[in-house]
């Protein structure tokens, strides 16, 4: 529209099987009219709005446009001290050990989705969210996708969610991952710190 040219209204939305992502297909008939009517033109009008269509890109869209933008934000945020980031501790939290079952007495899905996220996995953060959810639903029918690196490990796999790709799922496995997702999270944590402490060390 800045540049002062045609929207083609969408002829369809939809949301892609293979990769779960929203697509819309353009209306063909509508772009096919709107050429015809520009080639109807004469050479001059043509010319005329091609040097129109340039003038407005230059208008609104240059480099200089878009950095002042990032400036602007940046300039307006402020950072927390170093020692709240990156220059703060590591945060590492072990993961609570694995409940026996068979001496625990009556437990439910929720009750043992909210004991991996909040004991095991050690986010807190994610328990009444999709990701609590998922995780009642998959230990209720003991199974869970793994077709994109596994289901706890990437959010956009719940999309390939399909009976061919389903694994089965119980209170180990989901044990297993959750303790394997804490303790990626510990090492990078220690990682972390040790490299803040060695650039500490070499402006020293």
């Amino acid at each position: 529209r800045k540049l002062e040219g045609y929207p083609i209204k969408p002829k369809a939305l939809y949301k892609e099987l293979e990769t779960g992502c929203l697509r819309a297909v353009p209306d063909n008939d509508a772009a096919a009219s709107l050429f015809l009517e520009f080639f109807s033109k004469s050479e001059e009008e043509r010319v005329s709005i091609g040097k129109n269509t340039r003038e407005m890109f230059e208008k609104y869209y240059q480099w200089h446009l878009s950095g002042s933008q990032w400036e602007k934000y940046f300039d307006s945020f402020e950072a927390l001290p170093f020692e709240q980031t990156w220059g703060s501790q590591p945060r590492i939290q072990e993961p609570a050990p694995k409940i026996d079952l068979s001496q625990a007495g009556p437990v439910s899905n929720t009750q043992l989705a909210k004991h991996l996220i909040s004991d095991v996995l050690r986010e807190p953060e994610k328990l009444n969210t999709f990701f609590e959810a998922r995780l009642t639903r998959d230990l209720l029918y003991k199974q869970a996708t793994s077709s994109t690196g596994g289901m706890y490990y990437n959010e956009s796999s719940a999309a390939f969610d399909g009976v061919n790709r389903r694994q089965p799922f119980d209170y180990n496995i989901a044990y297993d991952q959750m303790a394997g997702l804490c303790n990626k999270r510990n090492q990078w944590e220690q990682k972390r710190a040790e490299v803040m402490k060695q650039r500490q060390e070499a402006s020293v």
